[in-house]
């Protein structure tokens, strides 16, 4: 109810194309809120979104939505599980799961050197991503290192990555293209 309450403050600024985007963390950690708070949104006429990994996957609350972004980090397994901590197989199910639904969805890569900055990488998961019918768009978005902040404030190891030049994401966006 007060999540709920300081979303309808906004109401108005919304309009017909503007809404809620839920986000986190990783909202579908949180599902019976996250439920709740859908349907009050849908209630109040209120358009929703998320932004997910697609580590979770719940169909009832990805179905309630009008839209997703669902980032695809890294192609490989391996090397997912080395940076993200898991194997990317569940996530790739996931995204065919999600097809499935009939809600539009873009996909988004985070680029970080050193990590997934390749022609190939980028053009692997560009390759994975244009088979499904309700994806909108495939976007690459340059790192940024506001993670670190919050790995110091919980005392864990900090790992910090270069910035992509406005040239490597240039190159690679041309390889993004649906």
């Amino acid at each position: 109810e007060e999540i709920f309450s300081q979303i309808s403050l906004d109401k108005d600024y919304y309009a017909k194309d503007g809404g809620v985007t839920f986000s986190g963390g990783e909202p579908m950690m949180h599902p019976e809120m996250l439920k709740s708070l859908i349907k009050k949104c849908k209630c109040a006429g209120i358009h929703t979104a998320i932004e997910t990994s697609l580590c979770i996957f719940d169909s009832e609350i990805l179905s309630s939505l009008d839209f997703i972004m669902a980032d695809f980090k890294v192609f490989d397994s391996d090397k997912h599980k080395e940076y993200v901590g898991i194997d990317n197989s569940i996530i790739k199910e996931n995204f065919k799961k999600l097809d499935k639904l009939d809600v539009p969805f873009l996909v988004r890569t985070p680029i970080i050197p050193g990590v997934n900055d390749t022609v190939e990488e980028i053009s692997a998961i560009r390759d994975f991503v244009k088979q499904f019918k309700n994806v909108v768009t495939y976007e690459l978005l340059p790192y940024h290192p506001l993670g670190v902040t919050k790995q110091k404030a919980l005392g864990l190891p900090i790992t910090e990555f270069p910035l992509p030049t406005d040239t490597q994401m240039e190159v690679l966006k041309h390889y993004a293209k649906l």
